[in-house]
């Protein structure tokens, strides 16, 4: 199944832009927005990669970094644990007319333990999705709409 990430404080969608960055878009029906979450069973229950159906590509923390405010990108799948993340339930999101599912998570890589994360708060579109240590704010508050 397909899924936008949908970022709680801007509303809008995480992207694969080109040359394998990460941002958000407003919402729209494109490939770009859509993405497909892979269950890692080996690594534990509730782990998972999260494929861009646009690239095929996943999501990745670049070069294994643990760093605050490395930003994510798009890499081949392959066995790097910068490309596992888990879904932490943070609260249940208010209807808003979209068809998004009332959970709202805060997406946590398993390798560096940070929290995606919209740079600066920023509600602007191709701002970067970031790694950052998890601070509770709506920037790091996602939900899922199914496509």
């Amino acid at each position: 199944m397909a899924w936008k990430i949908v970022n709680e404080n801007s509303s809008k969608a995480m992207y694969a832009l080109p040359e394998s960055a990460v941002g958000q878009r407003s919402v729209q029906q494109e490939p770009n927005t859509l993405w497909e979450l892979v269950p890692v069973p080996r690594r534990g229950s509730g782990q998972f990669k999260i494929r861009s159906l646009a690239t095929g590509n996943v999501l990745a923390i670049p070069h294994g970094s643990t760093e605050q405010e490395v930003q994510v990108v798009q890499e081949a799948d392959g066995d790097n644990s910068g490309q596992v993340w888990r879904f932490d339930l943070v609260g249940i999101g208010p209807d808003v007319g979209i068809p998004f599912i009332d959970f709202v998570f805060r997406i946590v890589s398993a390798y560096s333990q940070q929290a995606l994360d919209v740079r600066g708060g920023s509600t602007d579109d191709e701002a970067a999705i970031q790694q950052y240590r998890s601070n509770g704010t709506p920037a790091q508050r996602w939900r899922l709409a199914s496509s």
